[in-house]
């Protein structure tokens, strides 16, 4: 526009030189002489054809100069109105009319030494402006390269400024600079229009100064699509310079803007270091933009609004970018086909373009995606402002989840993140809050962008629990679970887990049982030692699997006392089958032991079995509770079991006293009346002192939990008179979950839970 005035300018002096000559010298030198005085300018005729000219006006049918540039300009049906006043005075342009203009071939710029600065000095533009001595010019159609519709465009000088107007199409520019003296404010006012719908303008006022000038502005950015006005103007100027980015960087937009600082004289040097200065740029309440879908890869289309205002200080000389500001922001968008949103309050502070600068943001309020939100506050530090590779940290302040299963502490971060071309690697603590005791958590982990695999591990520090408000369940909120760790601690505990797009997510989690004790349901447990290991897969198949393992429990109480349990184990992952190599366990004075068994989750029933050795009899009559009967001697056997979905089944298991066999008192038999039945009253003589040297009984237990026990005994009873051997058959029956929900009614559980870890029953 600057060189297009100068030529105009130009044009004008040439023409009332050719005026003079025409009226003074009438001959065919006209050309000659014009060329001879726009010499100085650079500018040559190269056709004047049709000059015709009175006393106030002089036109030419055609005109073709060459300019500086290289380039040709034509005009035609040029008029124009001048005042003179003697003859002997160079006329005075009053009016410029052209009926068209036509700019031809390419721009040729001289070569400048690469040592050279770039200036742009406000004071010398302003002065430019000022001291353009045009006369009002309008162009009906003015034709430039790569430029598809003909421009109108409209000059109207004024005594302290330019009025420019310009139309293509249906785009519309007005412009209007006004500045009464060097050293009155300067003011610009432009507006762009589109079949008569603002699309933008803009108020600028600078106050002069030597070296630096203040900056006010305000203005408004408004549109719909920015690509379909894009592929107007594209389609206007075919070859014109204008962004052709696959996907535009906004779509829309209605922004009000506002803007305060100082400029250095130099514009050029605002941004050089030796001129620091700064800028306030503000958007007013209600501005919005959108951001189409694809700018992001799987970002659909994103939304920004600003219900307050926003205040952004703009730093420049040592670096380009905002050095303070805040915003309250809301932002609505999809991220993978997933509701994406944010709304809170965003300050800056030091985000500079220089990508050595790291950027920091501090953003309270709220976050969501999907069916996970979160809350609190959050301080960024971004390495890289474009968000491009580069060290970036992320901290929390009572942050709060939603999604995460409920009895999830809540937690805080502060992660240290490094992103490359290739992924994102992440470590961070985890500081739980509201636990009864300190505890941070250590996640560290990998995102491979070629694969979207993500890799982590979360590790603990040794975790120690007590009964009461340090038990298990005291850590975790919402406990729903009918099991809890009254006791000892969890050491070297590790979570490994892997995942990616299409697959199952894989864990494995290790770590170290010391002393453990507490209770599931109504069994309660103490002293479980040994590492533990699994590796679980949550896909379209749940499975597990672990190494061989090895667990002991120092006390095991499920209404029978238990102790001094070992099990050796191991879960197959191909076949999801779990593999007790050993089981060995101590109670009632003997001991239970199995090897070798195997248990089919996906089977329909599975068998197994257990031997006993070595019962005491005495202590298998004390949980029985069976009035005035005692015993002694030692049991043995082996109990095969079915478990299958109606439960447990045993099915002719043995049972067989040890040598040298015992006895069995019935005390009441001696106090006892006849009852009548010869045969009862001789089994109550019998059962008074019977001492049996054999004893064998078939063992079957039912679905519904009765114990039915087949029993033949061999021996004597001394005080009958003789020692003649005497075979007794009894058949027993009880019913064992009836007798287990007996057993701990009683205060053993809870004597048991006492004695261990001074807490209460569950």
């Amino acid at each position: 526009m600057k060189k297009l005035l100068l030529t105009l300018l130009a044009l004008c002096g040439g023409i009332a030189c050719l005026l003079c000559a025409a009226y003074w010298f009438r001959d065919p030198l006209l050309k000659l002489g014009a060329n001879r005085a726009l010499a100085a300018t650079q500018i040559s005729i190269t056709t004047l054809r049709g000059v015709e000219f009175d006393a106030r006006h002089l036109t030419l049918a055609e005109l073709n100069l060459n300019l500086p540039s290289g380039q040709e300009l034509s005009f035609t049906g040029i008029e124009l109105r001048f005042a003179l006043q003697t003859l002997r005075d160079i006329p005075v342009p009053e009016r410029l009319d052209i009926i068209s203009a036509h700019l031809t071939g390419t721009t040729q710029t001289e070569a400048t030494p690469e040592t050279s600065a770039p200036s742009l000095r406000v004071n010398e533009l302003l002065a430019q402006l000022r001291g353009l001595a045009l006369p009002p010019i309008s162009i009906n159609e003015l034709i430039i390269p790569q430029w598809h519709d003909a421009l109108r465009l409209t000059l109207q000088p004024a005594a302290d400024g330019l009025d420019l107007d310009a139309a293509s199409g249906a785009l519309h520019l007005g412009a209007q600079f006004r500045q009464a003296a060097p050293t009155a404010p300067a003011q610009l006012q432009m507006a762009l229009t589109r079949f008569d719908a603002i699309l933008g303008d803009l108020h600028l006022i600078l106050e002069p100064g030597a070296d630096t000038h203040a900056l006010d502005g305000s203005g408004r950015l408004v549109f719909d699509d920015l690509a379909a006005l894009m592929g107007e103007l594209q389609q206007a100027a075919p070859g014109l310079s204008v962004p052709t980015l696959q996907t535009p960087p906004l779509r829309s937009a209605d922004l009000s803007w506002r803007l305060s600082g100082n400029v250095a004289d130099d514009l050029y040097g605002t941004l050089d270091a030796a001129n620091a200065t700064s800028f306030v740029f503000g958007l007013r309440a209600g501005s919005t933009f959108t951001v189409p879908e694809g700018v992001i890869a799987e970002v659909g289309d994103s939304t920004l609004s600003f219900p307050d205002d926003v205040s952004l200080t703009i730093a420049t000389g040592a670096g380009l970018g905002v050095s303070t500001g805040q915003m309250t922001l809301q932002l609505t968008s999809r991220y993978a086909q997933e509701p994406l949103s944010l709304d809170g309050k965003l300050l800056l502070n030091h985000c500079l373009l220089d990508a050595a600068t790291a950027c920091n943001l501090d953003f309270n309020g709220n976050a969501a995606y999907g069916s996970y939100a979160a809350s609190g506050s959050f301080a960024f530090s971004l390495g890289n402002l474009s968000g491009g590779p580069g060290a970036y940290r992320v901290k929390t302040s009572n942050l709060a989840l939603k999604g995460l299963p409920p009895d999830v502490p809540a937690f805080d971060v502060d992660a240290a993140l490094t992103l490359t071309d290739t992924g994102l690697s992440f470590t961070t603590p985890l500081a739980l809050r509201g636990t009864p005791a300190p505890l941070t958590l250590a996640v560290n982990g990998n995102y491979t962008f070629k694969n979207s695999a993500l890799a982590l591990r979360l590790t603990t520090p040794r975790l120690a629990f007590a009964a009461g408000s340090s038990a298990l369940s005291a850590w975790l909120r919402a406990w729903p679970y009918p099991f809890d760790i009254l006791n000892g601690a969890v050491t070297a505990l590790a979570v490994d887990a892997r995942w990616q797009p299409d697959a199952a997510l894989t864990a494995t989690v290790k770590g170290q049982l010391q002393d453990v004790g507490g209770f599931y349901d109504n069994y309660a447990f103490a002293g479980l030692n040994g590492q533990v290991e699994t590796t679980f897969t949550i896909g379209d198949r749940f499975t597990l699997a672990t190494p061989p393992l090895n667990l002991s429990v120092a006390n095991l109480q499920v209404g029978v006392p238990v102790t001094n349990v070992n099990v050796s184990f191991q879960i197959d992952r191909s076949t999801q089958v779990l593999r007790i190599a050993s089981f060995a366990a101590k109670t009632m004075g003997g001991a239970l032991a199995g090897e070798n068994l195997r248990y089919d989750w996906n089977a329909a029933s599975n068998a197994l079995t257990l031997r006993f050795s070595a019962l005491d009899v005495a202590q298998m009559l004390t949980l029985v509770g069976y009035d005035g009967v005692t015993a002694t001697g030692k049991l043995s056997g082996e109990i095969p079991l079915t478990l299958n979905q109606d439960g447990v089944v045993v099915t002719s298991g043995e049972l067989h006293a040890n040598d040298p066999g015992g006895t069995i008192h019935y005390q009441g038999a001696a106090t006892a009346s006849k009852t009548g039945n010869a045969q009862l009253d001789l089994v109550n003589q019998i059962l008074s002192n019977f001492q049996f040297h054999t004893l064998t009984s078939s063992i079957d237990y039912t679905p519904t939990g009765d114990l039915l026990l087949g029993m033949q005994l061999q021996g004597y009873n001394p005080d009958l008179g003789s020692n003649q051997p005497i075979n007794l058959n009894l058949n027993l029956s009880n019913n064992i979950p009836a007798l287990l929900r007996s057993l701990r009614a009683t205060s053993k559980i809870e004597d048991f839970l006492q004695e261990q870890f001074h807490g209460t029953a569950p």
